[in-house]
């Protein structure tokens, strides 16, 4: 049978060099068609992800782990896609994070049906000396695209029920009209 889907999260250094930069370049041509169909005529605007566009209640993102171990959980990144705006999530990072982060899990569920599913262990942060290395980033080679009023939800495997705080940093891209957020 022909693969499906390759719901996966690589490290950049699993990555062979040029891969993240096509990844990139194939979903911001996927994202303006979608954007382009759906708004024909209008001129449209391609810009980084910020955590407001997909309904984060400040421009950070942050998260305490739910208090229930070996669960999922909601991340509080849910909500329905604004009008006129289109989103594909390339991947993540852990910005800030206890050693041991107190989730193992992402799913994303977008229209009603589970999409994908990352295991963030390879991210976890490495020992190193404070300023040499920069965290392990995810990327997805199967971009999560998300289209105007839809709905969507992230959710995470909580393993630590002592609900430290994580910083996950979610990167991608965005279209929509000139004007709605950025004006051309």
């Amino acid at each position: 049978m022909p693969l499906v889907l390759k719901s996966t999260l690589l490290t950049r250094e699993q990555m062979g060099e040029g891969r993240e930069a096509s990844i990139r370049a194939a979903a911001e041509a996927k994202l303006l068609e979608l954007a382009e169909a759906a708004l024909p005529g209008k001129r449209l605007v391609i810009r980084d992800l910020n955590p407001t566009d997909l309904k984060v209640s400040t421009e950070e993102w942050a998260e305490e782990a739910a208090g229930t171990a070996d669960e999922w959980a909601d991340t509080g990144i849910t909500g329905t896609l604004d009008d006129n705006r289109f989103v594909a999530i390339l991947g993540m990072y852990f910005g800030r994070c206890p050693t041991t982060p107190p989730i193992s899990l992402w799913k994303f569920t977008v229209g009603g049906s589970e999409v994908a599913r990352w295991n963030l262990y390879p991210l976890q942060p490495r020992m190193v000396d404070p300023g040499q290395n920069a965290p392990p980033i995810g990327i997805t080679e199967a971009p999560i695209f998300i289209t105007q009023n839809t709905p969507f939800t992230i959710a995470e495997y909580t393993i630590e029920a002592a609900n430290p705080a994580y910083f996950p940093r979610v990167f991608g891209l965005v279209a929509e009209p000139e004007g709605k957020t950025i004006k051309g």
